[in-house]
């Protein structure tokens, strides 16, 4: 397990927290399930997301947040989840077709408003603008909304970004009325696209969930590239948007399920419970990415690194040696399901002969720095 004096101050500064995620992660996995049938199990509740984490995603214990909680509204409706994770174009066909029970997460849009019901707001989701901090541009003066609509920007395709729309579609801040979208905005396929561009300069600013963006900064750019990636966190330029679950209107059952859905989102609303997820959210930011320390554990054992988790190869590291944590170990979050399960993290060493080499390593040798 972890060191003694991180468990300590996990324990004393977190446990509440840690509890959530344990509850979030445990106690609702076993409905997150792929089946091959899936799509003809309607009365199982099938239903469809995609890969957005940390809110929803295949990897993560429970679904992401976002499915953990979905999964527990649905059980309030006496259903068992059984989930798909497609691209979310695909996800909105399969469940126009009728093949599943809803799909989410999903911000309004009025074209989309006709074919499908929406849940109330089952989330807030916070958006930023991020921008790269290491070059030169007019962005650092934005204070405004309206002062971005002569830099450049892309939209990821079939998102929508609230008060950020109009801006995006036609210049202003208000949207006039009946007009087709005049503005020459590029658009790109994921959002992983959107950030390679920030990050290389072909664009000024990217607007994006603050959670979402940092999760994929973490995930899927090396170190040396984090220093290009900035919010500006003023609070002109941070606004949220209600994430909705959605039933197809092709179902003669759609507003049924839909008012069904909103009186369990209610009863876990009034229990605290959406609160509390906001809360797991805002925790989990905080704490990827942390540089932590490497010591050697009192087993005696050597101070060593695994380059895949759970086997018996190891390399040497030397005392004194720091890493960032790219991913914490299931037992570190308190979401561990499989008792076999090795408790390594994935971190990136930042110092000694490896420096930048990723490596698993035991949670017992891991010592969090600045606490």
């Amino acid at each position: 397990m972890i060191g003694k004096r991180t468990a300590a101050r996990l324990t004393s500064r977190y446990g509440t927290l840690l509890f959530l995620l344990m509850t979030l992660g445990l106690a609702l996995a076993p409905g997150v399930q792929r089946s091959a049938h899936a799509a003809v199990l309607l009365d199982r509740a099938v239903v469809v997301t995609g890969e957005w984490p940390p809110f929803t995603s295949e990897r993560m214990p429970g679904g992401g947040l976002l499915s953990a909680l979905v999964s527990e509204v649905l059980k309030g409706m006496d259903r068992e989840p059984v989930y798909e994770f497609l691209p979310f174009a695909n996800a909105l066909q399969m469940t126009d077709e009728g093949k599943a029970i809803g799909t989410f997460p999903w911000f309004r849009n009025a074209e989309r408003e006709k074919a499908f019901a929406y849940s109330n707001p089952i989330l807030e989701v916070e958006y930023v603008v991020f921008f790269n901090p290491t070059i030169q541009s007019p962005i650092r003066d934005i204070a405004a909304f309206e002062d971005l609509k002569d830099l450049k920007t892309v939209r990821v395709a079939g998102y929508a970004y609230g008060k950020l729309d109009c801006l995006l579609d036609f210049g202003t801040v208000e949207c006039p009325q009946d007009a087709p979208p005049v503005a020459d905005l590029g658009v790109v396929e994921s959002e992983y696209r959107a950030f390679e561009m920030l990050r290389d300069g072909e664009i000024d600013y990217l607007a994006a969930s603050r959670a979402v963006g940092e999760s994929l900064i973490d995930r899927a750019f090396p170190m040396e590239d984090r220093r290009k990636f900035g919010v500006l966190d003023r609070p002109a330029l941070t606004w949220s948007m209600g994430v909705h679950f959605l039933f197809p209107r092709s179902r003669p059952d759609a507003n049924d399920l839909k008012q069904a859905f909103d009186r369990a989102l209610a009863g876990i609303e009034a229990s605290g419970r959406v609160a509390e997820l906001r809360q797991t959210i805002e925790w989990q930011g905080r704490w990827k990415g942390r540089v932590v320390s490497l010591h050697e554990p009192g087993t005696g054992a050597p101070l060593a690194g695994h380059p895949r988790r759970g086997v018996a190869d190891f390399v040497l590291l030397p005392r004194g040696s720091r890493a960032v944590v790219l991913e914490w170990s299931r037992y570190y979050l308190g979401t561990a399901t499989d008792p076999e399960e090795p408790s390594m993290s994935y971190v990136q060493l930042l110092n000694g002969p490896l420096r930048g080499e990723r490596l698993w390593v035991r949670d017992e040798i891991v010592e969090l720095e600045g606490e």
